[in-house]
């Protein structure tokens, strides 16, 4: 009985393979540059995106790359914004109205710590306040004494 070979893509690597290669320091980049995500380059080299921390974890050279590479993901998406929040388009004859509330969602899904609303709740309780009393404003905030 003869064992299958892996099958072997472009760059010679087989599919499924955990090996780090230092080409992948600029395909992250190309692959990135034009909005793609880090779980889309996993995709196209056949590991999981858990691997792609985990080498950028442990080689300094694609951990520099991966940063590079997000930014530019980061800033190819925001010129999306930026250049098409006014534009109005035709596709097939239908006008199109670029859709700022899904590109907003988009970048907040993406870019969590810069494009998420974050709203501070503060409650301040005296210390001799009585338990009911607290218990009740931790339930309904808008309760006053």
């Amino acid at each position: 009985m003869t064992k299958k070979q892996p099958v072997k893509k472009k760059n010679g690597r087989p599919l499924g393979s955990d090996e780090y290669l230092p080409e992948y320091d600029q395909m992250i980049i190309d692959c990135m540059k034009d909005g793609a995500s880090a779980v889309e380059f996993a995709a196209s080299i056949g590991v999981a995106k858990s691997t792609i921390y985990e080498w950028a974890k442990n080689h300094q050279s694609f951990s520099n790359a991966f940063t590079r590479a997000r930014t530019m993901c980061q800033a190819w998406w925001e010129s999306q914004g930026r250049t098409n929040l006014t534009d109005e388009s035709e596709y097939m004859g239908i006008s199109r109205k670029f859709n700022d509330r899904l590109w907003n969602k988009n970048m907040a899904c993406r870019f969590r710590d810069e494009w998420v609303e974050k709203k501070d709740i503060s409650l301040s309780v005296p210390l001799d306040s009585d338990k009911n009393l607290l218990a009740e404003l931790l339930k309904n905030p808008e309760v006053k004494k």
